[in-house]
């Protein structure tokens, strides 16, 4: 079964957020999206207070069956794309001041940030990387949820970082 993952990193937002940064009604909205029950969407909208439990608790179900319904294979994919890009990166990007532009002090404080930006994503994702490994490590059957989360943000960071570099490197060209 194939779920937006749009939807479900919706509901990890909703479920995993404080409760004083939860909106439920934004949080009832989504569960009639989810359910298609108009019905349920206007009890819950009409007793607000009352059916914060209920909307959160309705969501979580539906959270946690997406992601129990992620297949291994699915996982183990994004894991190892996320091995790939961590372990593939460009020697130059891994210090601070290789690949740097010769020209870099006279670029704009935008490009200038974008190089700076990307080193900060490089950690990030060794950061995530090394979590990813230790989960690996630590529980060999570990639930596929765990993971997921992790490989993930590091396939995402890595657009951006990517995106980041480009607008670096083709400044003035």
């Amino acid at each position: 079964m194939k779920f937006d993952p749009s939807v479900t990193a919706r509901l990890q937002a909703f479920v995993n957020a404080n409760e004083a940064d939860r909106d439920y009604a934004a949080g009832a909205l989504l569960l009639a999206k989810i359910s298609g029950n108009r019905i349920e969407y206007q009890n819950n909208i009409n007793n607000l207070e009352r059916k914060k439990g209920h909307i959160l608790n309705r969501l979580r179900k539906y959270l946690d069956f997406r992601l129990a319904a992620m297949t291994h294979e699915q996982v183990a994919e994004m894991t190892a794309e996320a091995d790939k890009i961590v372990t593939s990166i460009p020697a130059k990007e891994r210090k601070y001041n290789e690949g740097k532009r010769t020209d870099h002090d006279d670029l704009p404080d935008d490009i200038q940030a974008a190089y700076v930006e990307t080193l900060d994503i490089l950690r990030k994702q060794q950061e995530l990387h090394y979590e990813l490994k230790k989960i690996s490590i630590r529980e060999v059957t570990c639930p596929d949820s765990e993971r997921y989360p992790f490989a993930k943000e590091i396939i995402e960071l890595d657009k951006k970082r990517l995106a980041l570099w480009k607008k670096y490197d083709g400044y003035g060209q």
